[in-house]
């Protein structure tokens, strides 16, 4: 298996981790992976995954990080992933080159990334992003250029 699909697991008021088998060849996520699921506190990306679907962790209240695992080949993360979560820090892998909605990435699209991320207090990006989409931080209540880093 390659992808997970949309939704696959949104909804679950019960769900409280998940985890991926060591050797995993998970791609990419479809969107809403984990979205509202209200247990889930940490997550880790597999290194195998390339892209982060629209809305994967939107309304996550209790999410407090997500990790990425060393070697990451992560390079799209898409609209609302993180949208009205708990996260407060994430530091996004050198991979990364692109924050923007998934399906039809181009210059004028909305990504509200961590809109309504009032927890928000750190975000790093790599050295290889090349385009921020705007409205990235709507309405994140915390959100300064401070707390923004490039390595």
């Amino acid at each position: 298996m390659t992808s997970i699909g949309n939704n696959s697991f949104s909804y679950n008021q019960a769900l409280i981790s998940f985890t991926f088998e060591e050797g995993t060849l998970i791609k990419t996520f479809g969107t809403s992976l984990i979205a509202n699921c209200p247990l889930i506190e940490t997550f880790t990306v597999p290194k195998t995954v390339t892209t982060l679907g629209n809305n994967d962790f939107e309304n996550c209240i209790s999410l407090k990080s997500v990790i990425f695992e060393e070697g990451s080949k992560l390079t799209n993360v898409g609209s609302s992933t993180f949208k009205a979560s708990g996260i407060e820090s994430i530091a996004f892998p050198d991979s990364v080159t692109t924050f923007t909605t998934v399906k039809s990435p181009n210059v004028n699209s909305s990504n509200a990334l961590f809109q309504n991320c009032v927890n928000l207090k750190s975000v790093t990006l790599g050295s290889k992003t090349t385009f921020l989409a705007k409205q990235m931080f709507k309405d994140a209540l915390r959100w300064s250029p401070s707390i923004f880093r490039i390595r």
